[in-house]
């Protein structure tokens, strides 16, 4: 494992966001464990990684990945732009890039070029560019057995049946996609090589729209509580705004309060506009404007 590594990338992180070994290390370890650790003399355990990436606002993947491939700093950022894109819906441009690196890296991890393999195929389908039957097989494919722990260690499991999940659920086949979206929450997470709240709540959210969607009301509105308090423990508030918007549609259908519904639509609202979500935001003002004036 590349300790020497680790250590330089949080040091260089630290002093780049003006941190002081001993700010660092407070509630975490003592200042002696982050000199080792910065040092490249020691590796820290888990949970003090975890630690260490929430204050350096680093995503602990970043970090265990720099552990085991002394390459990886150059594929992250490509990882970072394909995941970015992903999330704005620019499929296109996901598509462009998963081509233009297919072709040009070489590969000695298999894991990359599945992850690039993923990217297009999604990205292929929403651009209407394959069809339903032909990205299922596609995606099934990349979950061949001989790459098993390949696939679970990196979590490229979790990104593969959660698309699957999707593209069932965009066909109005909510049934199956619920299926994978449990068979996703039950899996062993502690297998994987790092921290997954963020796609959890993700898959949270796209459990409680396909509930939403096939009238489940009642059980869509526990999924969505139970998103909610996930965000809270984790203090991961990315899919917040989603939780509370679905929440407050819940609400609706069901004939709650006018109370209920406002607070979430209001609460919706306030994390769309904190993490400048316009897209979402433009939905709740033209929709939702009576609960949030």
């Amino acid at each position: 494992m590349n300790y020497r590594k680790l250590g330089e990338f949080i040091v260089n992180r630290r002093k780049l966001l003006g941190m002081t070994q001993q700010e660092l290390c407070n509630g975490i370890c003592t200042q002696s464990a982050i000199s080792q650790i910065e040092k490249g003399k020691v590796i820290p355990n888990l949970d003090t990684l975890h630690s260490i990436s929430l204050k350096l606002n680093i995503p602990i993947n970043f970090f265990m990945n720099l552990l085991v491939d002394d390459s990886f700093e150059q594929i992250e950022p490509i990882i970072m732009e394909i995941e970015k894109l992903t999330a704005h819906h620019k499929y296109k441009d996901v598509y462009k890039k998963s081509i233009a690196e297919l072709e040009s890296v070489n590969f000695n991890r298999i894991w990359f070029k599945i992850y690039l393999q993923w990217a297009l195929t999604y990205s292929s389908y929403m651009l209407g560019l394959m069809s339903f039957t032909e990205t299922l097989t596609s995606l099934k494919r990349l979950l061949d057995p001989k790459n098993y722990l390949i696939i679970k260690t990196n979590a490229l499991e979790l990104r593969i049946l959660n698309s699957i999940a999707v593209i069932y659920a965009s066909n109005h086949n909510e049934k199956v996609a619920l299926f994978y979206y449990d068979k996703i929450l039950n899996l062993e997470s502690d297998t994987y090589t790092f921290s997954v709240e963020e796609y959890l709540l993700k898959v949270l959210y796209n459990k409680a729209k396909s509930l939403y969607d096939i009238g489940d009301i009642e059980t869509a509105i526990n999924v969505l509580n139970t998103g909610i308090q996930k965000a809270k423990i984790t203090k991961n508030i990315s899919y917040a705004g989603q939780f509370y918007y679905y929440l407050g549609q819940c609400y609706e259908k069901k004939g709650a309060s006018l109370k209920e519904i406002q607070s979430c639509y209001q609460n919706a609202y306030f994390f769309f506009e904190f993490l400048d979500k316009s897209a979402y935001l433009d939905i709740i003002r033209n929709l939702k404007k009576m609960y949030i004036s």
